[in-house]
């Protein structure tokens, strides 16, 4: 910035010595004068404002390279996690596979009265609110043969997702103490 004051200056010192040292008249050099004072007024508000702009773009810039930086950073996180979602659903297909075919949901808990299992129930929609509506958390009717009604987590699941949801269940203390167990659909 200094040396661009000091390239307009000169031009315009030695425009003004010209003319007040020249053989014209008093009002010529007086507006020959207010011109190259002008004129080096309109140079140095042009150069301020070129700087400026060039410092508004280099901050764009620093701000779009951190962006950048942290975009790759998330990608680099994503593709880790890719990368351990593609390891870990192929052994779970691979499971599925041995699997047969056969669906499965998750008892949480097995009673003769439909009556006490309904505040574990309740209890399930309280911390997961739309569990019951979703019918993930059901009270199913007691199978033939059988006399107890179940509280069952999930439904037509495959044996990978049904080992899911038995962790899920125990790590949210689903089960009124009994084992949570994972079940064949009938």
């Amino acid at each position: 910035m200094l040396l661009t004051l000091i390239g307009l200056a000169i031009p315009t010192v030695v425009s003004i010595e010209g003319v007040l040292s020249g053989q014209k008249r008093a009002i010529v050099k007086a507006f020959l004068s207010l011109c190259a004072i002008a004129g080096f007024g309109l140079a140095m508000y042009s150069s301020v404002a070129e700087q400026a702009k060039a410092t508004l773009a280099q901050q764009q810039a620093q701000n779009m390279s951190d962006q950048l930086m942290s975009a790759n950073e998330r990608l680099e996180a994503q593709n880790q996690t890719l990368r351990l979602v593609e390891s870990t659903v192929g052994d779970l297909g691979a499971l599925n596979k041995l699997s047969g075919g056969n669906k499965y949901y998750v008892r949480i808990a097995a009673d003769t009265s439909r009556q006490r299992l309904e505040p574990y129930l309740a209890a399930i929609e309280r911390q997961f609110s739309g569990a019951r509506s979703s019918g993930l958390v059901v009270i199913r009717d007691p199978r033939p043969g059988s006399h107890n009604y179940e509280l069952a987590f999930g439904n037509h699941l495959d044996v990978a997702a049904a080992e899911v949801f038995q962790r899920l269940a125990t790590l949210h203390d689903f089960h009124p103490g009994q084992v949570i167990a994972i079940l064949p659909e009938p």
